[in-house]
């Protein structure tokens, strides 16, 4: 699903938003690496909203984008943006670190690893992880690690 997103340059950086979804922000050094960063906004966006039980709200036409209270800074680029591929795997850890009541810091510790190291393991859009490293986590964690392939819908 793709939608519409405000492309701002500033002096220095690239700023947008996605009108339709509250939050969907993006920041950065290039226009490319800001649409990036609006794709990675929006999926964060859309995945807080449905796990509130908030309704996604459907991407508009370009005809019917009404930008007037948002008041982008001119020159502005109209582009659209699709919700960044988020892996399971860094959310079904997120998701067992909330259950627990433990912290990035505190599994960095149990790991013996730096935090920037937990940051990664569970950022969303990281793609990376071994089974040797999920191995580690479920240990830290004091869980079973499955893993199982399933049949695709």
């Amino acid at each position: 699903m793709k939608y519409l997103a405000v492309l701002e340059r500033a002096l220095s950086n690239y700023g947008g938003f996605v009108p339709d979804v509250p939050g969907a922000t993006g920041i950065a050094d290039t226009r490319e690496a800001t649409i990036e960063s609006l794709a990675e906004g929006l999926a964060l966006a859309i995945q807080d909203l449905a796990e509130r039980g908030l309704p996604v709200p459907p991407p508009s036409d370009r005809a019917d984008l009404n930008l007037d209270e948002y008041e982008p800074e001119e020159p502005y680029e109209i582009v659209s943006v699709s919700p960044a591929p988020m892996n399971p795997v860094s959310l079904e850890i997120e998701s067992a670190m909330d259950s627990i009541g433990i912290t990035q810091a505190e599994l960095a510790r149990k790991m013996g690893v730096s935090r920037s190291v937990a940051s990664r393991i569970t950022d969303p859009f990281y793609f990376g992880h071994s089974v040797r490293t999920l191995r580690r986590v479920a240990d830290a964690l004091g869980v079973d690690l499955e893993i199982r392939l399933a049949a695709a819908p």
